[in-house]
């Protein structure tokens, strides 16, 4: 409850996924895997924009640098 309550006071496109790796205990997988599992009950579109719309849309030159 605690993550959907965020997403709907600040919106997905204000939210950002980081995983702080490799400082952060664990592999990058299991922190993926937990980030994935406290958003499960969000939408998928929110979920897009966590994991890579709002970081798209904060530093453009990331997406034209990884598709060309």
């Amino acid at each position: 409850m605690f993550v959907e309550r965020i997403v709907s006071l600040f919106g997905a496109d204000r939210i950002a996924w980081g995983s702080n790796f490799p400082a952060a205990e664990g592999s990058l997988a299991s922190l993926l895997d937990e980030a994935r599992t406290a958003l499960s009950d969000v939408s998928d579109a929110d979920r897009k924009a966590i994991f890579a719309g709002t970081v798209s849309n904060l530093y453009p030159a990331l997406g034209e640098a990884v598709h060309g």
